[in-house]
This record gives C-alpha cells, structure tokens and sequence, in this order.
C-alpha cells in the first residue's frame, strides 16, 4: 500500500509520503521507474537495490526549501 500516493501528471508524476521497504512492488505495479526523494532522511536502499533511478535533496522538515 503506498501512503498518500497520488498523481500530479496522469501516469507520467506522482508524489507520495515517504517510500517504506514494502513500496517497491506497489510503485513498479504503478509503473513509477524513479524516484526522487526531497525527505530529511534518505528513503530505503531498497529502491535502488530493486533497480529504480533515485535521487536525494535532502529538505529539512517543515522547512521551506532554498
């Protein structure tokens, strides 16, 4: 199940809460192929371990990004 997932360009962007372990079957049934994670904390090396095209820019939480 993947938490608060949502898509901003029909099949092309989606945004979502932080990725878990368990994500990786559901984001690849959606045909998600990359991820990029804007969380403090960077997501599972699970992603990339599956495969998936990933990038980290750290925001702190509840900050605006610079």
């Amino acid at each position: 199940m993947l938490r608060n997932f949502g898509w901003i360009l029909s099949g092309r962007l989606a945004g979502m809460a932080y990725p878990q372990e368990d994500a990786v079957a559901a984001l690849r049934a959606h045909g998600i192929r990359a991820v990029l994670s804007l969380t403090e904390r960077a997501p599972s090396p699970s992603l990339a371990d599956a495969g998936f095209a990933h990038h980290h820019e750290p925001i702190y939480d509840f900050a605006a990004p610079t």
